[in-house]
């Protein structure tokens, strides 16, 4: 790390190349340094804030709110039908399991299938 002289008095560390006004390269030359002073063209008076629609805002946040509770419902409720299938398929493979013979197996299998709704 090379570090350069300062420029100024309260710089620390400055980059080679940089020219600032005042330094010794430019001391006595107040020509090469114009000042430029940034003013504002327009009153204070005429520079109006826009204007904040709480009400608009409240009822974007209530819309995201709403979204948002709507998204974890519907996650919950998907997890909720994931966890009764699963203990539904597994019940039915305890049910099956339990037969002594294929025929015994076979009637258990109609016996489940006449027992679930018609809509599966």
């Amino acid at each position: 790390m090379r570090l350069y002289q300062t420029m100024h008095s309260d710089d620390r560390v400055s980059l080679p190349g940089a020219e600032f006004c005042g330094s010794s390269a430019n001391e006595g030359n107040s020509a090469d340094c114009p000042t430029s002073i940034v003013q504002r063209t327009m009153p204070a008076a005429d520079l109006a804030e826009p204007a904040i629609d709480f009400v608009a805002l409240e009822r974007q946040a209530r819309a995201a709110r709403s979204a948002w509770i709507g998204s974890k419902l519907h996650s919950f409720y998907q997890a909720l039908v994931r966890k009764f299938e699963r203990a539904g398929s597994a019940e039915m493979e305890n049910y099956l399991a339990a037969s002594q013979s294929l025929a015994e197996l076979e009637e258990r299998i109609r016996r489940y299938e006449r027992m679930q709704p018609l809509h599966h």
